[in-house]
């Protein structure tokens, strides 16, 4: 599928395992000067996942999740992201063949990490 818009620069955001197997993907377009953006979404993103996962800090097993963010070349068509439905396989494919470079990469586990000890110095506040 061709872009309308060459300014607009298309991001996955992706939650992934040991092996490099996607399990959750999103997919951004974000304007080429736009940085600030595509942090924010990355943020966001972050967030919806770490609490997506939380019923399984409860259960005392946080999954062993990497939540990288990848960067396309301006030009990258969007793709049919049907066929990542089909095999997610395909998923890790296109990043390579198409020159993604990853911009962020967050354990899971570390998030869970970071945001645990922040409200626990929030609460030596009191």
């Amino acid at each position: 599928m061709k872009q309308k818009n060459p300014e607009l620069i298309l991001h996955f955001f992706v939650t992934q395992d040991s092996k490099g197997e996607p399990r959750q993907l999103e997919v951004h377009l974000i304007p080429e000067k736009e940085v600030s953006i595509a942090n924010q979404r990355f943020t966001e993103y972050l967030e919806r996942q770490r609490e997506m996962y939380k019923p399984s800090l409860i259960q005392s097993h946080l999954p062993d999740l990497d939540l990288c963010r990848y960067q396309f070349p301006p030009g990258v068509n969007y793709p049919d992201i049907r066929l990542f439905d089909k095999d997610n396989s395909l998923v890790q494919k296109f990043i390579i063949e198409n020159r993604g470079n990853i911009q962020g990469n967050v354990s899971l586990r570390g998030l869970e990490y970071l945001h645990f000890h922040d409200e626990e110095k929030a609460c030596l506040c009191w």
